[in-house]
């Protein structure tokens, strides 16, 4: 039995292999006490209905605005579904080394446009989670010359 916070490929795409799985999801992880309007707090929250598709959208009740569970995250204004979405941050939370947008591109078989926001959003969201810039290679150690000690000999001039 795996523990909550232990995921791998497997386990995520049977967990969130469809867009309503990965909604509901964000749901439970956004209001775990019941919807409520991300503009007023109030819990009188309606379905929104849509002539032709789904668009999986509320209206408060009490201010009348229009949200989802997208609303104010990185998957917001997002064609993408979220399945593409959560595969994007399982596999850039887990590498060690980092991943390009290149392989991200090859990966979920979306443009390198595509493959580049989604990178760019990810990253900038676990910046700001962290409060800092993500770990990087240790610095390089300083080079050897003038700074250890030594002294630069001069250049000769380029006009030879």
């Amino acid at each position: 039995m795996l523990k909550e916070q232990e995921m791998n490929l497997v386990t995520l795409i049977e967990e969130f292999g469809s867009d309503d799985r990965c909604r509901a999801r964000l749901e439970k992880l956004r209001w775990p006490d019941g919807v409520e309007c991300p503009r007023c707090d109030s819990k009188r929250i309606a379905h929104r209905k849509a002539r032709k598709k789904a668009r999986h959208q509320f209206q408060c009740k009490s201010c009348r605005y229009d949200f989802s569970v997208t609303s104010g995250t990185i998957f917001h204004d997002s064609h993408l579904s979220l399945w593409k979405w959560f595969l994007a941050v399982y596999l850039i939370v887990e590498s060690k080394k980092g991943v390009s947008a290149n392989q991200l591109k090859r990966s979920l078989g979306v443009t390198y446009k595509t493959a580049w926001y989604l990178c760019h959003r990810i990253r900038s969201a676990l910046r700001r989670r962290s409060g800092s810039a993500p770990a990087s290679a240790p610095a390089p150690p300083p080079p050897a010359g003038p700074a250890a000690g030594t002294t630069a000999r001069p250049r000769p001039s380029a006009g030879r």
